[in-house]
């Protein structure tokens, strides 16, 4: 089973102030009609800190990348910004949007499944790291990147007799044998890795298969971060 019971359901403190008063609620719906939602992201950057200082406790430095498709509103990519973290993109939509923010590419990761080459040439004009799928991908990479350096996380695809199979990615045989020598214009900044599921344990075992794979990267003359 791959699943979990779902967690309990709560309110936050901000929220249930606002549904005991009716006349804010009344006011905010004569502004802008019905129906309205309602969004604080003040809870956002307080789980965002609450998990880095719960890394910082184990010596490890994190950083939260928001994903994007989770909420459109652009008050969370604000907030993260300000936060200093960065922004998952999936569509060339939401990497226009993220960067008209003013998100720095350095702190966006691309990982849409499907890639057109608008996409992957506004990435790669921004800075922006891509987390790339497959080979040929990568070679379109390389191609459309020309003497223009270009950061890259290849996404890895856990060993399928371990994990439930997933559409996204290569096996780490696959990568290793396509990464044999850096490419002088396309960087290794990392790995990327898609999970079904919330389990712990498979997110700690795909971990150790990851930085197995960063280790013999980092011997083929790699550099990930």
């Amino acid at each position: 089973a791959y699943g979990l019971p779902p967690l309990t359901g709560r309110l936050e403190p901000w929220a249930e102030d606002l549904f005991h008063s009716p006349e804010q609620l009344q006011h905010a719906i004569d502004e802008h009609a019905s129906p309205l939602n309602i969004l604080n992201s003040d809870p956002l950057a307080r789980n965002c800190r609450q998990l880095t200082q719960a890394g910082e406790h184990h010596g490890v430095d994190v950083r939260i990348f928001f994903a994007r498709k989770a909420n459109k509103a652009l008050t969370f990519v604000e907030r993260v910004r300000d936060e200093g973290h960065g922004v998952d993109v999936a569509s060339y939509r939401e990497l226009s949007q993220v960067l008209a923010t003013g998100v720095p590419g350095e702190r966006i990761i691309l990982s849409a499944a499907i890639k057109t080459n608008q996409l992957l040439q506004l990435a790669i004009d921004n800075n922006v790291t891509i987390s790339v799928d497959t080979c040929a991908e990568f070679d379109r990479i390389i191609a459309l990147a020309g003497d223009n350096g270009v950061r890259v996380a290849p996404r890895l695809a856990p060993d399928p007799q371990r994990f439930m199979p997933t559409r996204f990615g290569e096996r780490s045989e696959v990568w290793l044998a396509y990464l044999s020598q850096p490419h002088p214009h396309v960087r290794v900044a990392g790995l990327h890795l898609h999970l079904h599921g919330y389990s712990a344990q498979d997110r700690i075992d795909a971990l150790h298969e990851a930085t197995d794979l960063i280790e013999e990267l980092r011997a083929a003359g790699h550099a990930p971060e």
